[in-house]
């Protein structure tokens, strides 16, 4: 995505993937950068993982093979939301390679005692639920998706954004609604496997992962997340060396397509 001649590997979030607004798309353009956005196993029309057990190392082997293919000796990465998990196995991989990282609505290991608590009813139960009960899960997506499919993306993300009146309204906006139904259906295009063996790796505990990368980071993350809190984000990084940390006022999940100075300001620092 964008026509400029340094690249940042990006990797895309859970409900939304690895798509973006003209206006987003024009600031790449005009920073001189390009984002490289693999699809993860079994979203949109990529290829699954062999099973569950093989997705997160699949993810990692996927984007070490297209780093290598494009002949990238360093890259710096940008990680969106749900997909902080794979960022970080993917950076600890790439070890010395990986120049920084900059974090747009970032997740964190989760821990149930702490984090769930902030989340909206939707999320919290499929956290719980792809944590514990993974049949269950897949259960819900089965008979979920039929419903989504017949009633469409708006449906489903006015639910979702029931209690969050500033990602709500985000509908009304015919661009951020195109690509937040662009991100729904790559996630589900397939089918719910792929949905729940995503959900399975940001619920996992990657903690180790998250300390075996000790590239610079930039998070940025939003004040009005109903997902996770940014002060529980604060927290998890405090005192962490080599990570600067800013809270956005005004913005919610879809941070990624309302933030966009900001965030064209973060990529355009990267090495």
């Amino acid at each position: 995505i964008g026509s400029g001649t340094k690249p940042v590997l990006f990797i895309h979030g859970y409900l939304q993937g690895p798509f973006f607004t003209p206006k987003f798309v024009q600031g790449l353009n005009r920073a001189d950068i390009h984002l490289i956005a693999p699809s993860r196993p079994g979203f949109g029309y990529s290829s699954p993982s062999k099973s569950r057990r093989d997705f997160d190392r699949t993810v990692v082997a996927d984007t070490l093979a297209l780093v290598e293919e494009l002949g990238l000796e360093a890259v710096s990465l940008c990680v969106h939301q749900g997909g902080a998990s794979h960022g970080f196995r993917i950076a600890k991989a790439l070890g010395s390679r990986v120049r920084d990282i900059l974090l747009v609505g970032a997740g964190i290991p989760i821990d149930e005692d702490v984090h769930l608590t902030h989340m909206d009813p939707q999320t919290r139960f499929a956290a719980v639920a792809t944590r514990h009960a993974p049949s269950v899960m897949k259960m819900v997506m089965s008979v979920g998706l039929p419903v989504y499919k017949k009633r469409g993306p708006r449906a489903f993300l006015e639910k979702q954004f029931s209690k969050a009146p500033g990602d709500l309204e985000t509908l009304s906006k015919p661009s951020l609604m195109k690509v937040q139904a662009e991100g729904l259906y790559h996630a589900v295009e397939q089918g719910g496997e792929a949905w729940v063996r995503d959900g399975a790796s940001a619920m996992a505990d990657w903690s180790d992962d998250f300390d075996g990368v000790t590239a610079p980071q930039t998070w940025l993350q939003a004040e009005d997340d109903s997902i996770i809190s940014s002060g529980q984000v604060a927290d998890y990084l405090k005192d962490r060396p080599n990570i600067e940390f800013r809270a956005l006022n005004g913005h919610g999940i879809n941070i990624l397509h309302t933030a966009v100075p900001e965030i064209i300001s973060e990529l355009s620092r990267l090495r």
